[in-house]
């Protein structure tokens, strides 16, 4: 599963995943985002096309602005 942690509820949802033992990777563009779920046991992947790459699963969201 690829995951971008950049708004606070996907970090929850994040967490969930890692919890129940599924293997995740995030990206963002702001790496200091993606540490405390990489400390968690994900994966930080480099670009979104790497965090993508493979994935069964995909999730994002965006911000309306």
């Amino acid at each position: 599963m690829s995951h971008d942690p950049m708004r606070r509820e996907n970090t929850s949802i994040a967490q969930c995943i890692l919890r129940a033992g599924f293997d995740l990777t995030v990206w963002n563009r702001t790496v200091s985002k993606m540490q405390p779920l990489v400390e968690r046991g994900a994966k930080q992947a480099v670009s979104a096309k790497e965090a993508t790459n493979g994935a069964g699963v995909v999730v994002t969201s965006l911000i309306a602005r």
